[in-house]
């Protein structure tokens, strides 16, 4: 799962620090983005063999040689083709009509940027690592201000009828739920 979030964050990285948006990218309708994946593909493979890169880019390479700029690892990479591969996936899909979806990036965030309030979230509390009921200390839970007895904390439901009271370090937001579309999709 690691490495797909490293590929969705490289093409984020790509949107944000690069910025190569969809409008850019909609721009390259010969197979240039699918062609530059395939030279940092290449580059790790190369790597991986023992040898070592050429100081100029493939033939294949579609853009300007100063664009060219395969990483040390061949892991990155690897995460730079993935994100250059997503890119042209969303190009195509756009051409097609596809309708637009954004992908939701979930991430382990500190405790202390939670929202309190909403539809819950996922929770990490070290205080619930079990060897055999929980091994990673993970929980659906849920902030409770209650002004009552309890006080505002942190809780999850233990059971139909018990909620306990958790002391989380990091959060997650819930993903959104695919659409009947891409469920749809996933089925074909």
């Amino acid at each position: 799962m690691k490495a797909l979030l490293d590929a969705f964050n490289e093409r984020q990285r790509q949107i944000d620090s690069e910025g190569w948006k969809p409008e850019h990218d909609d721009t390259h309708t010969d197979g240039e983005l699918a062609a530059a994946a395939s030279t940092y593909a290449w580059s790790a493979c190369v790597q991986v063999t023992g040898h070592a890169l050429p100081k100029t880019p493939p033939a294949v390479w579609p853009f300007e040689k100063a664009w060219w700029k395969p990483a040390t690892d061949p892991r990155r990479n690897l995460v730079k083709a993935a994100a250059l591969i997503l890119a042209e996936i969303e190009r195509l899909d756009r051409a097609r009509g596809a309708p637009a979806q954004t992908a939701q990036i979930v991430e382990w965030r500190p405790i202390e940027e939670a929202e309190k309030y909403g539809d819950g979230c996922l929770l990490h509390a070290p205080n619930l690592i079990h060897p055999d009921f929980n091994p990673k200390g993970v929980v659906d839970g849920y902030w409770q201000d209650d002004e009552g007895w309890i006080g505002a904390i942190w809780c999850a439901q233990h059971d139909c009828w018990h909620e306990m009271v958790i002391h989380p370090t990091h959060f997650m937001p819930k993903p959104d739920s695919p659409t009947s579309q891409s469920a749809s999709e996933s089925e074909a």
